[in-house]
């Protein structure tokens, strides 16, 4: 029975009190123009950066350079009741410091090759980046402040090349980082939770890192619409080794298949409306789609960890040019969360979790003078709050009938870049 108690606490506690610890900011990736338009960039190209959402669309910008930076805030909290241990009960704020900042750049050249057009194009962007950060360490999970982290950093060399007048492909060397660091979870850095005690928390930071390939098309029918395809298989990454007692499959994390489509219509001379549909494949990738087990087995193949499904994007903006010098753009994002709400909390609720499903964005650029703009946007991601009951089977000392864990968050972000002609 004891032994029984201690492995439904620690799958128990792992999966309600770290419900709200890591949020992707997938909403926030390059370009502060086609974040003006949430991130719509599959069929629509409108500067060097675009190349990070279809290889393609290196022909269709001409030869220039962009830089921008958006400012992102965070605001949530975890809420659990029905908890017999104190500890476990009240209100949770993840973000004790919710800002973070995600720079980026891009370059593209245009060429001719025996009278063939060519573009060669340079992005450096962060494709994922996840946080949280609390004041305090939690006794049921640890003894040092419960923090953890990731970044996902991409480098993106790329050519494009155009098969026929207004039809492109393109292929994308997918250079990629990833960064993680854990703290607080002591608790679980032994034999019984972990398959490699040791390895498990506060080890500082440990780098994972890989190389793939994006292949895409865009094509114009007509002198209205563009159709975009971009294609990116799952990336083989190295092992987090200074983490390989927490993550799956002895630290090796992926990084998933990406699926986009998008197309673009120019509704007026002055205003273009756009669309995407991107799919991930979250759930091919052991480290996080495995499910929450008891005990953990934290590290081991079919080891605990987040449970995530696939997740479906849908991004649409309108880009309307006021005159020669101003465009002002809008968008909206929706996208389910990553675990199925109102379910029994599984995978820890996912240590990794983005409660936001709909961003809603406006944006301008400004164009300084014929070699030189400016381009600014805002974005709100919209509260959402989500309430999962907790499988009273895992664990019935340890809290009452009814007990559940409440989830809410929100998001807020700006950007600003230049662009240069050249």
């Amino acid at each position: 029975m004891k032994q029984r108690f201690y492995k439904g606490l620690a799958a128990v506690s792992l999966g309600a009190l770290l419900s709200l610890t890591l949020t992707p900011a997938e909403a926030f990736v390059p370009s502060i123009k086609a974040l003006g338009m949430a991130a719509t960039g599959v069929a629509y190209p409108q500067d060097a950066e675009s190349g990070a959402y279809n290889p393609a669309n290196t022909l269709w910008v001409g030869d220039r350079a962009d830089s921008g930076t958006s400012v992102i805030r965070t605001d949530g909290e975890t809420t659990a009741t029905g908890f017999t241990i104190p500890q476990q009960n009240g209100t949770f704020p993840a973000f004790v410091s919710p800002y973070k900042y995600n720079p980026h750049l891009g370059v593209t050249k245009q060429f001719c090759v025996r009278g063939r057009r060519l573009a060669a194009g340079f992005v450096v962007y962060n494709r994922a980046q996840a946080y949280s950060k609390y004041d305090r360490a939690f006794p049921v999970i640890g003894t040092d402040h419960l923090r953890l982290s990731y970044l996902q950093e991409i480098v993106n060399p790329m050519l494009g090349i155009e098969i026929c007048p207004g039809h492109t492909v393109g292929v994308a060397l997918d250079i990629v980082f990833q960064r993680l660091k854990i703290n607080g979870l002591e608790n679980f850095d032994n034999p019984e939770a972990s398959t490699a005690p040791g390895f498990v928390t506060g080890n500082g930071p440990s780098i994972s890192v890989g190389v793939g390939v994006t292949i895409g098309y865009l094509g114009e029918f007509g002198n209205r619409l563009k159709v975009g395809l971009a294609y990116r298989p799952e990336t083989s990454m190295t092992r987090y080794q200074r983490y390989k007692g927490f993550i799956a499959e002895q630290g090796k994390q992926n990084s998933p298949q990406r699926i986009a489509g998008g197309i673009a219509l120019k509704v007026l001379p002055c205003l273009n409306w756009a669309i995407d549909v991107e799919h991930i494949a979250y759930n091919r990738i052991p480290a996080l789609a495995n499910p929450l087990v008891s005990p953990p087995n934290l590290g081991a193949d079919d080891g605990s960890a987040f449970a995530w499904r696939d997740r479906v994007y849908i991004r649409t903006g309108l880009d309307y040019q006021v005159n020669e010098r101003l465009n002002v753009r809008m968008g909206l994002r929706h996208a389910r969360v990553f675990f199925p709400p109102g379910k029994e909390i599984s995978a820890a609720n996912l240590l990794t979790m983005d409660l936001v499903e709909d961003f809603l964005t406006a944006g301008f650029s400004y164009r300084i003078d014929c070699k030189m703009e400016f381009s600014f946007y805002y974005g709100h991601g919209f509260r959402n709050t989500i309430t999962n009951p907790v499988p009273i089977a895992l664990n019935p000392p340890s809290f009452l009938p009814g007990a559940e864990v409440t989830t809410a968050q929100s998001r807020d972000a700006f950007g600003f870049g230049l662009g240069l002609y050249y």
